[in-house]
């Protein structure tokens, strides 16, 4: 016996015919509503006839009597009574906010509700504030009474940025109420702050260099920067070095206005910007680079590059793809000489225009 089942027994001699026995039940004397599943009898002594029904209410008397039928006819039973037990377990219940998200932008989220209860889940009740709900509070969200629950339901967060608990409970016929079941997520609708700061603060600035290294900071108070990236007018961009403390190097200047975005993303998907344009004018200085490479084309690396001209040297090492580049060369003619044991000594001759980038190619014989 239980709150919602009860196993009923009786016994049927079959007097050797073939026969089916059965329950009828009901809450009223002598008027039985249900009808358990049937058993089959057969023998000329007493027999033992149990079945089990369910679907019950909890507290409740029952009254039901067996009855049992073959060629003959149907006989009925005695009645008699049971009272089922009171139902004092509470459903057990889960809440999932947006499929497991870290963060959300937007106040809407979507809750994935669940629960089970022997007698029948009849509600829910949400809410950000851990305190137990009665039964009786008027934020139920009330459901037909069923064995198992399960929703996908819309829900708006309170306002402010920050972490965010939803406390779910569930309630069954019997006016149970569940432990919380409870979710969190961080609450960002914030964009972070990004601030340009190097070459200049200024929104603009005025170079005659082919190249630029601009530098700055970013900020965000409740999910932290996950990444900085920066384009240009020209549909140029890429992804800076750091977060917090930002660099991007040797982006490339055209004649005139070039107008260079930098955008900074925080760990919820807001994002913040800041803009600098950088005029360049003619008669700057320009640069050489390339690729240190052997004759099959693969890539030479910590070659040493030396670049000449008359009262001027510069040097540089090859990276791990074999690039190299050297900046801020007046215009003329330059050797590039690359350097690398094991291998015999290249030389290129490079003439280098003004506001001129000039990329080229070493390859290098083994000796």
């Amino acid at each position: 016996m239980t709150s919602s089942s009860a196993t009923l027994n009786g016994t049927v001699n079959a007097n050797g015919l073939f026969t089916t026995a059965w329950f009828n039940y009901g809450t009223g004397a002598g008027y039985y509503t249900g009808t358990s599943t049937t058993q089959s009898v057969s023998g000329s002594t007493d027999t033992s006839v149990s079945i089990g029904i369910d679907g019950l209410s909890p507290g409740t008397t029952y009254y039901y009597r067996i009855a049992a039928q073959n060629i003959i006819g149907i006989t009925y039973g005695d009645e008699m009574s049971f009272i089922t037990l009171f139902d004092t377990s509470a459903p057990t219940g889960f809440v999932n906010i947006s499929n497991d998200e870290t963060y959300a932008i937007f106040a809407t989220v979507t809750l994935t509700l669940s629960a089970i209860d022997d007698v029948g889940v009849t509600g829910y009740y949400i809410s950000e504030n851990s305190t137990i709900p009665s039964a009786a509070n008027l934020g139920w969200s009330l459901i037909p009474s069923t064995s198992s629950y399960s929703a996908s339901i819309s829900y708006i967060l309170s306002d402010g940025d920050g972490n965010k608990t939803i406390y779910v409970w569930y309630k069954d016929d019997s006016g149970n109420v569940s432990s919380p079941a409870s979710d969190s997520i961080i609450f960002d609708t914030t964009p972070p702050i990004v601030t340009i700061t190097s070459p200049t603060s200024n929104d603009t600035d005025t170079t005659s260099n082919s190249k630029i290294n601009i530098g700055g900071s970013a900020t965000d108070s409740t999910s932290g920067i996950n990444e900085i990236t920066w384009s240009n007018n020209f549909g140029i961009s890429g992804t800076a070095n750091g977060t917090t403390g930002w660099s991007i190097f040797r982006i490339s200047l055209l004649i005139g206005e070039n107008t260079i975005t930098v955008t900074a993303t925080d760990n919820a998907g807001n994002t913040g910007t800041d803009v600098i344009t950088v005029n360049r004018t003619e008669g700057g200085q320009g640069s050489i680079s390339g690729y240190v490479v052997d004759i099959e084309g693969n890539p030479i690396e910590n070659a040493k590059v030396r670049i000449k001209r008359k009262n001027i040297a510069e040097k540089t090492v090859s990276d791990e793809d074999g690039f190299f580049e050297i900046e801020a060369l007046d215009a003329g003619t330059y050797v590039v000489i690359a350097r690398k044991m094991g291998y015999k000594i290249t030389r290129k001759t490079v003439k280098l225009k003004e506001d001129e980038d000039v990329e080229i190619e070493i390859k290098m014989k083994r000796q």
